[in-house]
């Protein structure tokens, strides 16, 4: 989705069906980014799809927060590479909410079109992408700020810092039991 090249052939593609009279109901977005990826970023994808007049689901999100080369220090210095490859974890879980803010701003400045998002998995521990700690809960099913980020945003309550534990109640348009796991549900 991030990648513009990727993208304009998407849309080609998709016109081209359109103009043939395809039924071409939605766009499923396999989002599997890093932190790295900016509400810019995120807003010019989705207002690129956007012009195709379609549904667009965004699909397995999980957002890679263990970047290469990212290092800090810390009393527990085995622990904090294996947890984070390199890094502290709470520089990773501030770099993970704001990524995830930025990335649901764009989702909700496009709510127009974003029908849908799925996150791609439970938690940390059982994702395929575990060792990028990529998910709203830890390997433990505890919330990570990123939740916080996500429900703030999405609700459009004020920011606070990443740093702060989720405290607040979950929104019921969100809320989803999942046997003893909260998890969240927009659309």
């Amino acid at each position: 989705m991030e990648n513009p090249a990727k993208r304009a052939k998407l849309i080609t593609l998709i016109k081209s069906l359109q103009a043939q009279k395809v039924p071409v109901h939605a766009i499923g977005a396999q989002t599997h980014i890093n932190v790295s990826t900016t509400f810019e970023t995120m807003d010019q994808a989705l207002a690129d799809m956007a012009t195709l007049g379609l549904a667009i689901h965004i699909t397995e999100l999980d957002v890679n927060s263990a970047a290469g080369g990212q290092r800090g220090f810390g009393a527990d210095i085995a622990n904090n590479a294996a947890t984070t490859q390199g890094g502290l974890v709470r520089d990773a879980d501030e770099k993970l909410a704001g990524a995830h803010a930025g990335i649901f701003r764009a989702f909700v400045k496009h709510h127009d079109s974003v029908k849908m998002v799925t996150f791609w998995g439970v938690n940390d521990a059982n994702s395929w992408r575990a060792q990028g700690k990529p998910l709203l809960f830890d390997g433990d099913n505890q919330p990570k700020p990123a939740l916080d980020a996500v429900i703030r945003t999405a609700s459009g309550r004020p920011a606070q810092s990443p740093r702060r534990p989720y405290e607040d109640e979950v929104p019921p348009v969100f809320a989803r039991r999942v046997g003893s796991v909260q998890h969240q549900r927009f659309g």
